[in-house]
């Protein structure tokens, strides 16, 4: 699970400066009674549109569900990418 989270933390990298003029990205781990959450967020232009999954987000979504986990998207206030895996998967990994 920490190569998949640092890999996913590459293609957001990759996506933030290319789409957004990022020089920030910015990760945040919070645990609670049954899920890990990673959010991925960055200092870019916010985007001004719903985000679509292209290539590496749609592979993104896919290896995260692969490993048991979810993969959410949010454009407003600003873009974050957010993986959450509920710890009883992870136990069983």
């Amino acid at each position: 699970h920490r190569r998949l989270i640092a890999s996913i933390g590459a293609e957001t990298l990759t996506n933030a400066v290319r789409h957004a003029g990022a020089t920030q990205l910015f990760i945040d781990a919070e645990e609670t009674d049954t899920t890990y959450v990673i959010r991925y967020t960055n200092d870019g232009v916010p985007p001004d549109h719903a985000v679509s999954e292209g290539g590496g987000l749609g592979s993104a979504r896919r290896k995260i569900e692969a490993a048991g986990g979810t993969m959410k998207l949010e454009a407003s206030p600003r873009f974050a990418l957010i993986l959450s895996f509920d710890k009883e998967v992870m136990s069983h990994v």
